[in-house]
């Protein structure tokens, strides 16, 4: 869960878990298109 708190830019698991009311399917959805946009802003 660390892992997501430090792409989403929560500073802790409290302030995760808080603002986390997602299903795990769309967080996958979304943390794939973050992974994308960060490929795409490295070829800029």
């Amino acid at each position: 869960m660390m892992e997501v708190a430090s792409i989403t830019g929560h500073k802790t698991m409290q302030m995760l878990n808080r603002y986390n009311h997602h299903k795990a399917e769309e967080l996958a959805k979304k943390l794939n298109n973050h992974h994308k946009a960060e490929e795409l802003a490295k070829l800029d």
